[in-house]
């Protein structure tokens, strides 16, 4: 009887413990967006925001690689190169005063060195570790956090949206609120894709010999 209700026990925690991680995440977006709107009011470039998700994308790309490296995973050189790139994309403001469009030709590079280094033992050996990680938290956290960066908040954003909804009391702040705050929602969630890639397994395992500890205990105890 109290080994069924267990699992049941576990998904209740995980469900209570993720729903915290996004009400807290929620109320960071809040505060941090409204305070660049009060101060600046909307959300520019050179903003606390954007810098924000600029340091929370740079982060996640370097626990990626590390974890990487660790797990000798070389297949997810894919996942740095692509979210290198995206970062790139963010400093799009810094790369234009050298001339407009600057970033794709530092962009590009980027994606060809690391498909270099992914496919470099072999594209059996890249699909093999893409594989392994498709079946992880990280990954689906990683799928949920891509589609709120690069399809929720252009779509929240777009102008004509926001003055459907907004009607005759549109303001660019309202626009800028939508469509920033959702992005920043959007790579909290990465970034914690990239946590659990890379701190997931060590936990995993310190659960495990702590199951173990305890079953052998209770065995001594019989």
């Amino acid at each position: 009887m109290v080994d069924n209700i267990k699992p049941i026990l576990i998904e209740i925690l995980k469900f209570i413990f993720f729903a915290l991680c996004i009400a807290f995440a929620v109320i960071v977006v809040i505060l941090i967006t409204s305070m660049d709107i009060h101060a600046l009011g909307t959300i520019p470039e050179d903003s606390l925001t954007e810098r924000t998700q600029e340091a929370l994308l740079a982060i996640s790309i370097i626990l990626f690689a590390y974890r990487m490296k660790q797990a000798k995973a070389q297949g997810l050189w894919l996942v740095v190169g692509f979210l290198g790139c995206m970062l790139i994309r963010e400093w799009d403001a810094v790369f234009d005063q050298l001339f407009h469009g600057a970033w794709k030709f530092f962009a590009i590079p980027l994606a060809r060195l690391c498909t270099y280094l992914a496919l470099k033992n072999g594209i059996q050996k890249a699909c093999q570790d893409l594989q392994d990680y498709l079946g992880t938290t990280s990954y689906r956290l990683l799928f949920v956090g891509l589609l709120v960066v690069l399809v929720v908040s252009r779509v929240l954003g777009m102008r004509l949206l926001v003055h459907i909804i907004s009607g005759p009391y549109f303001h660019q702040s309202i626009k800028s609120f939508l469509k920033e705050g959702t992005e920043l929602l959007g790579y909290m969630i990465i970034f914690s894709s990239s946590l659990c890639y890379c701190f997931a397994p060590s936990v995993a395992l310190n659960f495990a010999r702590f199951k173990i500890k305890s079953s052998n205990k209770y065995s001594e105890q019989m």
